[in-house]
């Protein structure tokens, strides 16, 4: 079947037909360009997830009171996925008071006393700790490879943007929405009277619904 954007020969001569070859081969070249641009991207993304994006290590993973909770055993930071920032955030001070509890015990300063339900998941976080500082020793080359995860997303490996609410600095997914809490962040934001926290979830649940609509799915 004859293509009808080819010129023909008697139509448009040499010439016309010489153009009409390179336009074609420059088109398949940028749409093969831009499919190799698009799956490196998706590659290097992924070498961020389950990353801490402030000091590389890989986070480590524990459930309380029904929720996922993905935390950096060396800064001891947290990560929330927009759903479980809502769950934090939303329902009575009843309901939120248990997950309240749950997320200040692995987030306190040294010298607090941690939730005895949690003694089992703080021995994890310290022996994974133990582990990835050993690699490093072994590995030296690995401390540079950390830097590379700075202000990345742990979910989907898009960049983080940060934003100050009521003094407390958190970071969020321009993809996915996550949140992510620096230790201090996080205590701060937890041991605040229930007004003060009310306040700071009226805003963040306000941003988290704001720019969540459809979210972004990692690839």
């Amino acid at each position: 079947m004859t293509d009808p954007k080819r010129p023909s020969s008697s139509a448009g001569g040499r010439s016309n037909e010489e153009e009409y070859f390179a336009r074609r081969e420059a088109e398949l070249l940028r749409q093969h360009r831009e499919a190799m641009e698009k799956t490196a991207a998706e590659a290097e993304r992924k070498l961020h997830v389950m990353k801490c994006p402030k000091c590389g290590f890989g986070l480590c993973t524990a459930t309380g009171h029904g929720l996922p909770i993905v935390q950096c055993p060396h800064c001891l930071g947290l990560w929330l996925d927009a759903n479980e920032t809502e769950a934090v955030l939303k329902g009575t001070t009843e309901e939120r008071a248990p997950v309240r509890e749950a997320l200040l015990s692995i987030v306190q300063s040294a010298g607090s006393k941690p939730d005895r339900e949690w003694e089992a998941y703080a021995a994890q976080r310290a022996a994974d700790l133990a582990r990835q500082q050993q690699a490093e020793r072994e590995q030296p080359a690995l401390a540079a490879e950390r830097a590379t995860h700075r202000m990345k997303c742990p979910q989907c490996g898009f960049d983080l943007l940060t934003t100050s609410l009521h003094d407390i600095e958190i970071d969020q997914c321009s993809s996915c929405h996550g949140v992510w809490f620096d230790a201090g962040e996080a205590e701060l934001m937890l041991k605040r009277s229930e007004a003060e926290r009310g306040m700071f979830r009226s805003a963040l649940l306000a941003i988290v619904k704001a720019v969540s609509g459809p979210r972004a799915k990692p690839k």
